[in-house]
């Protein structure tokens, strides 16, 4: 957690997703991406959510706090086998294909570069969303290292 970030750790996760190509802006219904809001359409989405992040002490020189940032990813389906699939393809990319990866923002512009991402769980069927209970829902838990680059 050193420094600060103009953006929401979130919303940076957000971006790196697209970048990987496991979900789109929101302007496509093909696995839309969405930060801290669960619309009711289309059925397949995946939402990101802060969550308690890890601290792990100051650095002795600048006195910056270090850690990392928790995030939560919930892919939410109508079908569990289709759901479960993009969640685990989720989590193999965020264990096999982020290091060192470079994500860019816009409004502000900025860009941040993400040092580790480490899954805290396996990507876990929490059952249906409710109250309609229309929806499987799996849950992905990560803790994630980076910083604002520019």
């Amino acid at each position: 957690m050193s420094g600060t970030l103009s953006h929401l750790p979130s919303d940076i996760i957000r971006q790196l997703l697209i970048d990987l190509m496991l979900g789109t802006d929101g302007t496509l219904d093909d696995w839309p991406i969405y930060t801290t809001a669960s619309p009711n359409t289309p059925s397949d989405v995946i939402i990101l959510f802060q969550t308690e992040g890890k601290f792990q002490g100051r650095d002795m020189f600048s006195g910056a706090i270090q850690g990392h940032y928790g995030i939560n990813i919930a892919v939410r389906g109508e079908d569990i086998e289709t759901t479960g699939d993009k969640a685990q393809d989720i989590a193999d990319a965020m264990d096999s294909t982020v290091d060192r990866d470079i994500v860019s923002m816009t409004s502000p512009i900025n860009t941040y570069q993400i040092e580790a991402i480490t899954r805290t769980s396996d990507p876990l069927h929490v059952g249906k969303e409710q109250p309609e209970g229309r929806w499987e829902l799996f849950s992905i838990n990560l803790i994630v290292a980076m910083y604002q680059a520019s």
